[in-house]
């Protein structure tokens, strides 16, 4: 479209990129404010009056004083506008997808925001009511029910939109917040975890109970247990275990003392399954890792989360080690040792337990009996 060339003043440019608002709302009045001199003097014809300071308009008398109207105007000059009445009827129709099903789970869903952010919420909320369809049902894999109404077998794995849907609407409108929480809700209605593809890393465990563990523990052999393994085994066991983060250290465990020592390894932040299986055992869990702003704070998590008390992870152990790389990352607290993430901070470099792993195939036997003895 073309526009008169008085249109096109640099001057009035702000009074465009004002309206633009008001108009994308539906707006019929709006102010205009801030304008400068050269503004006011330059919108004074368009008004048909004096324009000394903020000014009330009335958006469609500006078409006839224009003499075409003001969006295609205000298009012309500044870009496309929103049709924000058709976004908000595109946000609400999700909503009203759940709605139909049930209120309470639309209003839940609404006050989360999920479906919100989403480019595809329609088909989000569709794919919900189809899940909650099935929902109680007989017993199957969360994959599998993923994979049968979407397509995507991991659609309902933690942090997909999908999952956070459908978990309000099988659980009052709550999302549960923690793995553990989330796979009770799903369970309650049918639907399993995947429970064989992630493990944790242990070594001499000799469940109360015997078993196939004692075997390993016997012949000194390092075990991954999976989930389902944990579903089916007694793993309660005697006398204090080892929790270190990295696995060089466990094997080297294993080669110096066979499986003399119960230990489990987080490989890094523990996964859900290392979790599940410390609050199993039953037993005092010590823990060693890397001392390095990452390391410090999986032991926080442990401490808070399992109860493990911190072996050698002190001022002293880690001024005696030697230096290993620079420290990055976000610093962190160090509650059971309030000076050493101070300590840490002005040395600047992590020690990881690779460094000192011969000082803790030495140190560990007689911490575990001195624990046992004190237990």
């Amino acid at each position: 479209m073309s526009l008169p060339a008085w249109l096109h003043d640099a001057a009035l440019l702000p009074v465009w990129q004002q309206l633009r608002g008001p108009l994308e709302r539906g707006n019929r009045t709006t102010r205009l404010t801030g304008l400068s001199r050269e503004t006011r003097h330059a919108l004074r014809p368009v008004l048909g009056r004096p324009v000394t300071g903020d000014v009330r308009v009335v958006l469609g008398e500006l078409d006839e004083r224009l003499g075409r109207p003001l969006v295609e105007v205000v298009e012309s000059l500044t870009g496309p506008l929103r049709d924000r009445t058709a976004e908000r009827a595109a946000r609400a129709e999700p909503l009203a997808i759940l709605a139909a099903v049930d209120q309470d789970w639309a209003a839940a869903v609404r006050s989360s925001g999920v479906l919100s952010r989403l480019a595809d919420a329609e088909q989000v909320a569709q794919h919900a009511v189809a899940v909650r369809a099935h929902l109680p049902g007989a017993p199957r894999l969360r994959t599998q029910l993923a994979a049968a109404i979407t397509g995507d077998a991991h659609a309902l794995d933690d942090g997909r939109p999908l999952a956070a849907v459908v978990l309000r609407g099988i659980n009052a409108g709550v999302l549960p917040a923690t793995a553990a929480e989330r796979r009770a809700v799903w369970a309650s209605v049918g639907v399993q975890a995947d429970s064989v593809s992630t493990s944790v890393l242990t070594l001499g465990l000799r469940p109360r109970a015997g078993g196939p563990l004692v075997d390993a523990a016997e012949r000194g052999d390092p075990v991954h247990l999976t989930p389902w393994d944990l579903q089916r085994r007694e793993v309660r066991v005697e006398g204090p275990v080892l929790v270190v983060e990295n696995p060089s250290v466990l094997e080297a465990f294993a080669l110096c003392h066979g499986g003399r020592f119960a230990m489990v390894c987080t490989a890094g932040w523990p996964a859900q399954v290392a979790v599940d299986l410390l609050a199993r055992l039953d037993t005092p869990l010590s823990y060693h890792g890397d001392l390095d702003w990452r390391g410090v704070e999986i032991c926080s998590w442990l401490i808070e989360r399992q109860g493990v008390r911190p072996w050698r992870m002190t001022v002293e152990a880690y001024l005696q080690a030697p230096g290993g790389e620079p420290l990055t990352g976000r610093p962190a607290v160090t509650p059971w040792e309030p000076g050493l993430a101070q300590v840490m901070a002005e040395r600047g470099v992590a020690v990881h337990e690779e460094q000192i792993v011969e000082s803790l195939l030495a140190d560990w036997p007689t911490c575990v009996e001195r624990l046992r003895s004190a237990g």
